[in-house]
């Protein structure tokens, strides 16, 4: 969870509302293993903040803090001056995450991780359990987990590690060195974790769309808050794009380098450059997947909490969505009621003025037509009366 100092009240308030029955993020028991709740903070270490949150935590429900594991972290990315601002600040700290030498979560063995803004906030319950289950999806297991396959290959690696003179961990084929980007973003430590770990990544990204783009761009890149994989040809590709594009934020950036930029496209034909790029997305796109898991509200955020729950059935977490309570009630409650055998679904504020517009629409649209096709008898009175006298007349004849 990135955060900058203007956003610890957002996050302290993400922190509890998990504690709510209805955004609990995991079913007890779970079928999960516990999650790693990794705090990124783009500033300094800081021992009041350190204490805050280690006290917000406390002060979650048991039933809250058995989803995630005791080995909460406080990474620090320690940005100042220039760097510390956007759109560099959050491109460093999305970039410290994939290859930096202490705070890259490769570094500490982890293979894949969901990257969750403050504003992303969840809407249904068991969300990350829904989140692991998409994340398992996979022909590797995720770190932590240990089989058959994996004890095999760790005592590979280690053998082949300690054979070595100096005892450095060896890098196979499998898992490609990952080059440094720019100071201080160093060349990232080896780890002692599986080969196959790495190297066989089903999916690289897995996010979601703006729900109402008003650009071409805009309706292909997918939003940053999403599940990424730590795989070295998709670290490759990120710096690439970083390398090319260091003006734009992080998660246009990558779609601009695979497919252009809004400039580029104006022209009538691509020069090499921008074709190599396309022809090399054409070999990896299918590892960009979009989830309905996820959905992105935009600036101006989604307009209600409820019908986004009507209309996104599969939803668990939201991107700028408001959270405000409607009626003192939980946003996402429902109260299903059922009438001579129909259900109903009821649910209060928005969702239920929403209902009394489209009735209100509907009524005048229904007394309008009725009010036409009364004006049509009226002006047409006098040609039913010619012409029943008529057929009158031939009768009689």
């Amino acid at each position: 969870m990135p955060f900058v100092a203007q956003q610890v009240e957002d996050l302290r308030a993400q922190l509890r509302r998990w504690s709510d029955p209805d955004l609990v993020p995991c079913a007890l028991p779970s079928v999960h293993p516990p999650a790693t709740l990794v705090f990124f903070f783009n500033a300094f270490p800081n021992a009041t903040l350190e204490s805050e949150l280690r006290a917000e935590m406390e002060r979650m429900p048991r039933s809250v803090r058995a989803c995630f594991d005791d080995t909460a972290e406080l990474l620090y990315a320690r940005l100042d001056g220039a760097e510390d601002r956007y759109p560099t600040g959050p491109n460093r700290q999305f970039q410290q995450l994939f290859v930096h030498p202490h705070a890259s979560l490769r570094h500490m063995d982890f293979t894949h991780f969901m990257l969750m803004e403050p504003d992303m906030q969840p809407i249904r319950p068991y969300w990350l359990d829904s989140l692991q289950a998409l994340m398992r999806q996979t022909s590797v297991p995720l770190a932590g987990e240990r089989t058959a396959e994996t004890e095999t290959e760790t005592e590979t690696a280690t053998a082949a590690a300690a054979a070595d003179a100096g005892d450095v961990a060896q890098r196979t084929p499998m898992d490609s060195p990952v080059p440094s980007f720019a100071p201080p973003l160093l060349v990232p430590a080896c780890t002692a974790a599986p080969p196959s770990m790495f190297g066989r990544m089903e999916w690289w990204q897995q996010g979601s769309l703006l729900h109402a783009p008003s650009s071409v761009d805009e309706s292909i890149h997918m939003n940053g808050n999403a599940l990424y994989a730590l795989s070295s040809a998709f670290i490759l590709l990120l710096q690439s794009a970083w390398t090319k594009l260091p003006s734009h934020a992080f998660d246009l950036a990558l779609y601009y380098y695979m497919w252009g930029t809004p400039s580029e496209w104006k022209q009538c034909r691509p020069d090499n450059d921008r074709s190599d790029r396309q022809r090399e997305t054409s070999m990896h796109w299918h590892k960009f997947r979009y989830t309905p898991l996820l959905y992105n509200c935009g600036e101006e955020g989604c307009p209600s909490h409820h019908l986004l729950l009507l209309d996104q059935p599969r939803t668990v977490l939201a991107h700028k969505m408001d959270g405000r309570r409607h009626g003192g009630r939980s946003a996402n409650r429902l109260w299903p009621i059922l009438v001579r055998g129909t259900l109903i679904v009821l649910a209060g504020g928005a969702t239920t003025a929403a209902l009394m517009n489209w009735r209100k629409r509907r009524r005048a649209a229904e007394q309008a037509a009725t009010e036409t096709e009364a004006e049509a008898r009226t002006e047409n009175a006098p040609l039913r009366g010619e012409r029943e006298q008529e057929q009158g007349d031939e009768e009689r004849r």
